[in-house]
């Protein structure tokens, strides 16, 4: 063996050396990473953590933006529900993703058009002309576009709250390769922009080329609009499992979400979603404003703002939908006794136990034995309407929703009692023996609550 094959042989050992120290640091370092994964996991999954200063102060007015927006969809008629990193919270946590500062909601791409010829005069007419901003698109740089809707409150170059909105896109006719076809229409989409295409000619454009449609159909597309390389896969959903929408708890409220959730975010974001991931991505914003000086101040001032205009803006609208008794959460109350039309309509959230007997149940009548009970009514599988006159129940039982929390409406016109369960018809029964004008009770034990109650 020469010289040049020893030292070439020394040289291997000295590498496989090497190599065997990088793996087994590498498996102390995995297994570390483990424990701290598990750790962070256990954290925020397992524990009641609660964000501070800045992050609270941004989550809190977020809310208070988008509770704006709602109301102005609720107006109009248009339909949203909570998306991307706040669907995955509201999941995950029933609430923020714990580092997150903005809120990301959805619309079809229709009610996202609705909605932009409406919203500049939702601003000026309730007076938040001046602090929110509704920006359409944002070119970041020659090659960069920032192509969903984004609705801010900023001042003196901070962003002190945020809510994008990304549109989706309908069609019957798949593509074979889903990934690569929605990846490519996004492309094409996002450089149609940068280059400077109307928006609305954009979209046109890759909707005749990709068969897409503004109507309802059986498959859909997440939001051309998000970022290139989003976390969310490229793939297409079915519709059925986003209408209808449902409600989901988020940071103590109930928020529009897709009918199927956990199919939904698992189709985003695999079926680990329920575990905090490994890499988490944060946006920096409260790390500038916490930076900046008076930043309370100015979080309390939009604060205040806001509140007292969805609070006008709410009034006007219960105002314009003739409703003559509201309770944004409602208790057990008794004898109440509240005149109401004859001809009515009674709504209500209801969240329930499914797993337990409960009641949670609005009275319309003169007595026990003389009155319409609506809702969840007695213990068991009684939930519907029940007719009660002299004593004699005529009972009308429906299958019990088996989500947590349904939109119960029951109305009564011209004879007919009818029942909607999350916007369908369940049953309905025509007699004029039931005629009552008066809000009795609100019946709620411990296993159920009900809120947004109205009657008009």
């Amino acid at each position: 063996m020469d010289e040049e094959t020893k030292l070439l042989k020394n040289e291997v050992k000295k590498l496989s050396k090497e190599v065997a120290k990088l793996n087994k640091a590498q498996k102390k370092n995995n297994k570390l990473l483990k424990s701290y994964y598990d750790y962070f996991n256990n954290l925020y999954l397992d524990f009641d953590l609660k964000p501070k200063g800045a992050l609270k102060l941004s989550q809190e007015l977020c809310l208070d933006l988008l509770d704006f927006i709602s109301l102005v969809c609720m107006k109009h008629g248009l339909k949203w529900w909570l998306d991307y990193g706040d669907l995955l919270g509201a999941v995950r946590h029933k609430d923020f993703i714990p580092w997150d500062d903005d809120v990301d909601i959805s619309m079809t791409r229709a009610d996202s058009y609705k909605f932009m010829d409406v919203i500049d005069d939702e601003l000026k007419s309730h007076g938040l002309d001046d602090i929110i901003k509704v920006v359409p698109q944002r070119l970041i740089r020659e090659d960069s576009i920032i192509a969903f809707t984004q609705i801010s409150i900023t001042h003196e170059h901070g962003l002190y709250a945020g809510l994008d909105i990304f549109p989706i896109d309908f069609t019957d006719h798949p593509p074979k390769d889903v990934a690569k076809e929605c990846y490519d229409a996004k492309c094409e989409y996002h450089i149609d922009l940068i280059n400077g295409m109307d928006k609305a000619k954009a979209i046109d454009k890759i909707y005749e080329k990709y068969g897409l449609s503004f109507e309802t159909q059986q498959y859909f597309w997440p939001s051309m609009e998000s970022y290139w390389g989003n976390t969310r896969k490229f793939t297409l959903f079915e519709t059925d499992k986003l209408f209808p929408l449902r409600k989901t708890e988020f940071k103590d409220r109930l928020y529009p979400c897709p009918n199927d959730v956990n199919y939904y975010v698992a189709k985003s974001y695999g079926n680990d979603y329920h575990d905090v991931p490994k890499v988490v991505k944060v946006h920096k914003r409260v790390y500038y404003l916490k930076r900046k000086p008076n930043f309370e101040i100015n979080f309390k001032m939009f604060a205040n703002r806001l509140k007292e205009a969805n609070r006008n803006f709410f009034s006007e609208l219960l105002d314009s939908w003739g409703v003559v008794y509201y309770r944004e959460k409602a208790k057990k109350e008794q004898n109440i006794d509240q005149k109401i039309p004859i001809e009515h309509t009674v709504k209500f959230t209801l969240k329930r136990d499914a797993s337990s007997d409960c009641r949670a149940h609005v009275q319309i009548g003169k007595d026990w034995n003389n009155s319409v009970f609506i809702g969840q009514v007695g213990a068991g599988n009684t939930f519907g309407f029940w007719l009660r006159r002299d004593g004699v129940t005529d009972k009308h039982h429906v299958h019990i929703p088996s989500n947590e929390y349904v939109d119960v409406e029951y109305s009564y016109k011209e004879g007919v009692h009818t029942l909607k369960v999350d916007d369908e018809i369940v049953t309905s029964f025509t007699s004029f023996d039931y005629e009552y004008d008066n809000l009795l009770n609100i019946v709620i034990d411990d296993n159920s609550s009900m809120s947004f109650l109205m009657i008009s």
